[in-house]
């Protein structure tokens, strides 16, 4: 005998399926709205820290540490919120206050991982280099060596130790080592201008490096291709840009880089460029004026056309790729291709 159909006691399973159907749109939905607003604090956040940076311009100190303060305050065990802070003073050149803040943030956040502490150790490491400019760097190298210590498999931390070695004129084999090793841990990093900008900054460390070695033809290949890769790496994300101070000052570093191998090189044409393109991102930028000086002593180059203002863009309109033959040997990566290593 079939069962007598009741569609009333249904109901209970019924309403029990919709109250389950419920909750999984208000969870799917609500982690939206919590990933919205997290994203809107987040960004609040750092519209924040731009005001601060404005006021650390404007010298009014006392008001950017009020703001800094009151953040680190939501936040004191947080070794992220130390550093963008310590980042945000970075932005202002205020060397010493970035170094304050970070030392802090090393105090406070001694239960912090090996990787977040070493975050704190680069950033004292970048404010120390540009606090201390005379040779040796003496705290930069010591911070440099304590990020390695945490993170010796870090690709930033090793790319900025064999930098801040090579810029300090020490232990110049193992630099290149190291930032060689940071190269090939983020070849394949390359699917976002995050990507491509830090592939373009480690290859500008390894072209400085190859100068510091005085092995001048394969540093311009490295920084030809530095400058290629950055040019592929726009800031389209305005959340997620750098800003146009930032970038210009990467950039005159890396102009300035590549002038000064192209000299060494016999290029003069192309290093007073280079040079001038450096000195259009930051006209006071002294390396690059005391290198155009030592250009300019060694004879005037064939006159060139007046360039224009760079834009973030390489030398040429067309992005070079090139394959440095070094030891140890990496393949340089270029948009489009990577080219193969002979």
């Amino acid at each position: 005998m079939a069962p007598e159909t009741n569609p009333r006691g249904r109901e209970p399973v019924l309403g029990l399926a919709l109250s389950f159907i419920m909750v999984g749109v208000l969870l799917f939905f609500g982690w939206r709205v919590v990933a919205v607003f997290a994203g809107r604090s987040l960004r609040s956040e750092m519209a924040r820290f731009k005001d601060a940076e404005t006021d650390l311009r404007r010298g009014n100190i006392g008001k950017a540490r009020g703001m800094y303060d009151g953040e680190i305050a939501k936040q004191p065990t947080s070794p992220e919120i130390y550093a963008q802070v310590s980042e945000s003073c970075l932005e202002s050149g205020q060397w010493n206050l970035a170094i304050e803040y970070a030392k802090r943030g090393v105090s406070a956040c001694k239960s912090a991982t090996p990787k977040e502490q070493a975050m704190l150790y680069r950033v004292l490491a970048e404010a120390s280099s540009e606090a201390e400019p005379a040779h040796p760097q003496t705290a930069a190298l010591q911070y440099a060596e304590m990020a390695f210590k945490l993170t010796p498999k870090d690709p930033e931390t090793l790319n900025m130790l064999g930098y801040i070695l090579a810029d300090n004129d020490l232990q110049l084999e193992r630099a290149r080592g190291l930032v060689h090793d940071a190269l090939v841990s983020i070849k394949d990093e390359t699917g976002t201008p995050e990507g491509r900008f830090a592939v373009a900054e480690f290859e500008d460390s390894y072209g400085w490096i190859l100068y510091k070695l005085h092995q001048y033809p394969q540093a311009v290949e490295a920084l030809v291709q530095a400058t290629g890769d950055i040019a592929t790496a726009p800031n389209t994300d305005e959340e997620n840009a750098q800003s146009t101070e930032v970038s210009g000052d990467v950039l005159k570093t890396l102009y300035y880089h590549l002038g000064a191998a192209q000299r060494m090189a016999g290029s003069k044409d192309a290093a007073a460029t280079s040079l001038n393109t450096a000195l259009r991102y930051d006209p006071g930028y002294a390396p690059a004026k005391r290198e155009m000086a030592e250009l300019e002593k060694s004879g005037p180059p064939n006159p060139q056309p007046e360039p224009t203002a760079p834009s973030h863009s390489p030398i040429t309109t067309e992005t070079p790729s090139v394959t440095l033959r070094s030891n140890p040997p990496f393949t340089p990566l270029s948009s489009g291709e990577t080219p193969k290593h002979p």
